[in-house]
């Protein structure tokens, strides 16, 4: 007669087993939430941009100059490495830049008709005013705004050469709004820093063309530009003026 083969196993068998397969789900685990957060964070971008349709502006005007100043100053627009979607952003002081920062608002709905969110960062000292749009996002690109990191590619845009005054003092505006500053001590004075030499000599050049005496400083290795003395201040005040009051 033949013989019954009895599988012998250790006693528990069956939890050390049960353990192995669920210690095989969890090493899984990360990878399919990121991709179940993936495909739901783009349905949702997807379902946010059908809800919200954006207005490109037709014609460059004041107002669009002046954004496109604040961009180059204390902006970026990005791809966000997860989810492929374009983002358009601008950061300034919680405290200080936030009233600045809710009129860049409003003036962003005047233009594409899109609500930004402005937040505060999470243990920074740090709001930022925010919208994802791809529409947006290739209008500014072709504009002339760099994409990513912007510290070696910035420049005046081509275009801006040939714009009326006006333009070109409301786009210096938006600039000296987020990258400058005015100083009323004994050495009266307007000023406007970038690590990005080159791109100061070409606001040098249209502020020359604008009738202003530019001076470029180097201070602990950083070049800025400087309007100096009274009537200089007057001038940028009057003709130029300032958007952000802090």
């Amino acid at each position: 007669a033949s013989e019954d083969i009895v599988e012998l196993r250790q006693p528990g068998w069956w939890r050390k087993e049960a353990g192995r397969k669920c210690w095989q789900k969890l090493l899984n685990f990360p990878d399919k939430i990121k991709e179940i957060r993936r495909k739901g964070g783009l349905a949702a971008w997807q379902r946010n941009q059908k809800a919200h349709p954006v207005t490109l502006p037709a014609i460059i005007d004041e107002r669009l100059c002046e954004l496109l100043g604040a961009m180059m100053g204390d902006g970026c627009i990005y791809i966000a490495s997860s989810s492929k979607t374009k983002h358009i952003s601008i950061c300034g002081n919680a405290v200080n830049d936030i009233e600045y920062l809710h009129k860049l608002q409003g003036l962003f709905k005047e233009l594409f008709g899109r609500d930004a969110t402005i937040r505060k960062e999470k243990g920074k000292n740090c709001s930022q005013f925010a919208v994802c749009s791809e529409k947006i996002y290739d209008f500014f690109v072709g504009l002339g705004m760099p994409e990513g990191v912007k510290k070696d590619k910035l420049a005046v845009p081509t275009w801006m050469w040939a714009a009326p005054s006006v333009q070109k003092k409301a786009f210096v505006r938006g600039l000296f709004d987020t990258d400058g500053g005015i100083y009323l001590g004994p050495s009266r004075l307007i000023h406007f820093c970038s690590v990005n030499l080159g791109f100061e000599e070409e606001i040098c050049q249209i502020l020359r063309e604008l009738g202003f005496k530019p001076t470029i400083i180097f201070r602990s290795g950083t070049p800025s530009i400087y309007l100096c003395g009274k009537e200089q201040i007057r001038k940028y005040v009057d003709e130029v003026g300032f958007s952000n009051i802090n």
